[in-house]
């Protein structure tokens, strides 16, 4: 019975990270608007590989253009220093 428990721990560790990746992909598509990547991670199980690559590579970026905006500030910096 020994393998039996460790398998069972084994299982309930990838159990629960699956719930963990799943919940926020899940929320994180919902709060996107993205319906099919939504429905995607609701029925596939894929042991947290699927959300976390939906998180990393393929949800919306919000407010992406603040990140522009500050690119674009801190490349300007040098030449406002260098113009004094």
């Amino acid at each position: 019975m020994p393998a039996f428990d460790n398998n069972l721990y084994l299982l309930i560790l990838i159990a629960v990270w699956d719930i963990i990746w799943k919940g926020i992909g899940l929320w994180k598509a919902a709060r996107n608007g993205q319906k099919y990547w939504f429905i995607a991670m609701l029925l596939i199980n894929s042991a947290g590989i699927l959300p976390i690559l939906y998180i990393k590579f393929f949800q919306k970026k919000r407010f992406a253009w603040i990140s522009d905006v500050l690119d674009k500030i801190k490349k300007s910096i040098p030449t406002l220093v260098k113009k004094k």
